[in-house]
This record gives structure tokens, sequence and C-alpha cells, in this order.
């Protein structure tokens, strides 16, 4: 039976791999502006990418599992504070889907991100229950 540890880093290299299929495709062939919904689900992903990763590094630093306050807070503001600092990368350079709606796709692509955070919390919880750490 494999780890929890080597669970996430399975998780953490296909979500990779597939959000940056998907971000630089979607940026070559201007998907993100035909299809809008697109934007909102890369966010998603993200944030879960983001709180799986945060998990997965207290565990590899500290070795022991988060308690459950912790590691909700953890999940929801590493991709909150991950998620803004896209945002202001997307703002400086330009490349924001929305340009003439700015703020209300910002607030869309920060409660994604958050969205995200709550389903990467649920899924360490899950492997948290049926797998074991070490």
């Amino acid at each position: 039976m494999l780890s929890i540890k080597t669970y996430l880093y399975l998780v953490l290299l296909l979500l990779s791999t597939s959000i940056f299929f998907v971000h630089t495709t979607a940026l070559r062939l201007f998907w993100y502006w035909s299809f809008p919904w697109l934007d909102v689900l890369v966010h998603a992903a993200g944030g879960f990418l983001v709180a799986v990763g945060g998990f997965l590094a207290y565990l590899v630093m500290d070795g022991n599992l988060l308690p459950k306050r912790r590691f909700l807070v953890l999940g929801i503001l590493s991709p909150l504070f991950v998620g803004a600092l896209w945002e202001l990368f997307e703002y400086y350079f330009g490349i924001s889907v929305a340009e003439e709606h700015l703020v209300f796709d910002t607030a869309v692509d920060l409660t994604m991100d958050v969205v995200g955070g709550c389903a990467g919390v649920w899924f360490g919880t899950f492997l948290e229950n049926r797998v074991r750490i070490h």
C-alpha cells in the first residue's frame, strides 16, 4: 500500500501537468476568451493543487498530519494567497480574460481558488482516513 505522501506526489504531478497543458493551450488558442468557464475550472484546479501541495509540504517538513482546523485554514488561505498573486500577475502583464469586468472576474477567480482549496482539504482528509501516513 502506498503512503499518503506518495499519493499526494502523484496527484500533484498529474494535476500540475494537466493545468500546465490546459493553460498553455488555452493561451495559445484563445480558449479563455472563447470559453470563459475554462478560466473558472483552471482556477478551481489551481486552488486544489495549492491546498494539496501545502498539505504535502507540511507532511514532508513535520512528518505528522495537521490538526483538522489548521488544515482547513491552510487549504483556504494558501490558494487565496497564490490566487491573489496570480491575479496581480495577470493584471500586470495584461493577460486578464475579462478586462472590461476585471473586478468581477477577479472575485470569481479568487472564489474558485478557495473552492478548489476546500476540495483539496476534503481530498486530504479523505486520504488521511484511508491511507497510512508513512
